[in-house]
């Protein structure tokens, strides 16, 4: 198992690995933490209207168009992620079921800041990279994860 993002599919979906996309938990029930990337409007911008029409655009589920159907990323607009080009995608030959994004929905929270937060994910990536090449045992593997998590974290 592993904890990533929609971005991470891109490298996935012409694997031959048989894998498949779940909404975390937190206890007994779901708890998916909220990403996100943003989209603004300089308030020295010499055009400030076609700016705000050109996000209300790049906001709307015509506009999240070109993520839906990419493999690239989840749209942020939920109509976008409702429509049958997100759910079922000309890319997704495997049938990945991409209805954990629609059903989390409801399970998002904001995680509390944690200032190590891209040492963390190094440590997971770089621990565990030899795990994912046979290289050696998830043991092995999540032993060099705890270890760097102590030195970061103590």
């Amino acid at each position: 198992m592993e904890v990533t993002g929609f971005w991470n599919i891109s490298s996935l979906k012409d694997s031959d690995l048989n894998w498949d996309i779940a909404p975390l938990w937190h206890g007994k029930v779901n708890a998916v933490p909220a990403f996100s990337s943003a989209l603004a409007v300089s308030a020295s911008s010499n055009n400030k209207e076609a700016a705000a029409k050109l996000l209300v655009f790049l906001t709307s589920a015509a506009g999240q168009q070109p993520i839906a159907t990419s493999g690239l990323d989840v749209p942020s607009n939920l109509a976008a992620v409702a429509d049958p080009t997100f759910q079922q995608p000309d890319w997704n030959t495997a049938g990945v079921d991409l209805s954990a994004f629609t059903s989390a929905a409801a399970d998002v929270y904001a995680p509390p800041f944690v200032p190590q937060w891209n040492e963390i994910q190094k440590a997971f990536t770089d621990g565990l990279a030899d795990t994912y090449t046979n290289k050696q045992s998830v043991k092995d593997g999540l032993d060099k994860v705890q270890a760097t998590l102590e030195s970061l974290l103590k």
